[in-house]
């Protein structure tokens, strides 16, 4: 298993008292409920080591994200940062969260290491507007990529990460392909 960060370490810890409350999982559905698992799991793989967010932040991405080479090209060829980097890329949690939350939710009497590899599931891949408009939208709908019109996969709740990647047939940017948030080594520079 990949190390945890403290803050990945917490919310393990919190998944696990909530996975073994009888209540929240009856209720998991409901407003609040919903929300609290939602938010937990969506931010697992947004915070580094040392404490610090990747939200908006394009070093950091490159830093500790797998970035698909048609992100990279508009990243670099933009020249955009913090929020206005949002017009051309898009932080994807690879596996989605609906499917985590079911994964979660699924287990019976969890322990701490069942919920840990279920989380480890949960990745940011950061892709370009257009893979991102694909991978989710309708496949009754076309949608440009690569200057092609393509049918929308219908894939935003569904499918593992690799099924994912390959249904939009992105490939990783070399410079990324071994980033992790769990690089001990990374310090935020900025």
């Amino acid at each position: 298993m990949k190390e945890k960060t403290e803050f990945q370490k917490f919310v393990i810890k919190q998944l696990h008292l909530l996975l073994s409350d009888k209540d929240f999982k009856k209720n998991y559905k409901n407003p609040g409920y919903k929300e609290m698992i939602n938010t937990i799991v969506r931010h697992y793989p947004e915070i580094t080591e040392d404490g610090k967010t990747t939200w908006t932040n394009i070093e950091m991405y490159k830093k500790c994200f797998k970035i698909s080479k048609r992100a990279m090209k508009k990243i670099e060829e933009s020249n955009l940062s913090g929020k206005e980097i949002w017009k051309e890329v898009y932080f994807e949690h690879i596996f989605p969260i609906a499917l985590t939350i079911n994964c979660l939710i699924m287990l019976e009497n969890p322990s701490i290491i069942q919920i840990e590899k279920v989380m480890e599931l949960s990745e940011i891949i950061i892709l370009s507007k257009e893979e991102a408009a694909v991978l989710d939208g309708s496949p009754s709908k076309l949608y440009m990529l690569d200057n092609e019109l393509i049918q929308g996969k219908g894939m935003k709740s569904s499918g593992y990460p690799e099924e994912r990647l390959e249904a939009i047939n992105c490939k990783i940017h070399e410079s990324t392909i071994n980033n992790s948030l769990f690089n001990k080594n990374f310090k935020r520079t900025n």
